[in-house]
């Protein structure tokens, strides 16, 4: 038989656990919060560039081509056309950014939208960027297939810059009731920095706000391995016929 004073402090410790609880989940409710409010400010940055930047680039390129063209000394005009070209690739650049910025993926579309990335990447930066879908993954909206996107993206451009990658490769599976994807690297091994930067935090915010978890790893030799992994609810027949219209569309496409 408890006494008053054990049955008050039951009380009291069911109280604070009830109290912890919701402050996990209004903390959880935060995270969620500021992840969309960065989306939506990456959206609108992404679409200002192209509606402002891009157009006033793209005009000053005609406007110059123009001027080439009505000027008679050759040395002049052969300096204003480079000029032109100047401008013209800093709107491809500034078009990839806006697009990387206000990139929003649908659930059944994500794997195009990898392999697609990557082929960007291999024509345009002079690596070998490669997509693999072992296995379509089944997602539950697009908040999550833009999410995995972007820490795809964050990871090949981290490979890039910081281990000097010349081979990355991206793949989405599952196994069990887990999904994966992975972005595997060649180039230095990842290192843990001393003071993590505001990129990696994102990556892990993301995977957070999907539910999953994000793991950096050196690789057994060389590179580095990202692996973003998360759990899917079962419904065989539902996953089964989503997962062959998404493997469909994919395959119609690579073709």
């Amino acid at each position: 038989m408890k006494t008053a004073g054990q049955q008050k402090r039951q009380a009291t410790v069911h109280e604070l656990k009830v109290q912890l609880h919701q402050q996990e989940e209004r903390i959880a409710e935060l995270k969620n919060e500021v992840c969309d409010s960065f989306l939506h400010e990456q959206h609108r940055i992404g679409r200002d560039l192209h509606d402002t930047i891009c157009a006033e680039l793209a005009a000053a390129a005609y406007l110059g081509a123009e001027a080439a063209a009505h000027i008679d000394k050759k040395p002049e005009s052969a300096e204003v056309s480079r000029v032109v070209r100047i401008v013209q690739e800093a709107n491809v650049k500034i078009r990839d950014i806006s697009h990387g910025l206000a990139a929003e993926v649908k659930a059944g579309d994500l794997e195009m939208a990898l392999r697609d990335f990557a082929g960007r990447i291999s024509n345009r930066h002079h690596i070998r960027c490669q997509f693999e879908c072992h296995a379509p993954l089944l997602l539950k909206d697009d908040k999550t297939s833009t999410h995995l996107y972007l820490i795809a993206k964050q990871a090949v451009f981290n490979a890039m810059e910081h281990g000097h990658s010349r081979h990355v490769c991206l793949a989405t599976g599952r196994f069990g009731d887990r999904q994966y994807l992975t972005i595997r690297s060649d180039g230095l091994r990842f290192k843990q920095p001393t003071r993590e930067g505001l990129g990696l935090k994102i990556m892990e915010y993301r995977a957070a706000v999907i539910g999953g978890s994000l793991s950096i790893k050196p690789g057994a030799r060389y590179g580095t391995l990202v692996t973003c992994t998360f759990e899917f609810r079962r419904n065989d027949r539902y996953d089964a016929n989503r997962a062959k219209s998404i493997t469909n569309r994919y395959t119609a496409a690579a073709d």
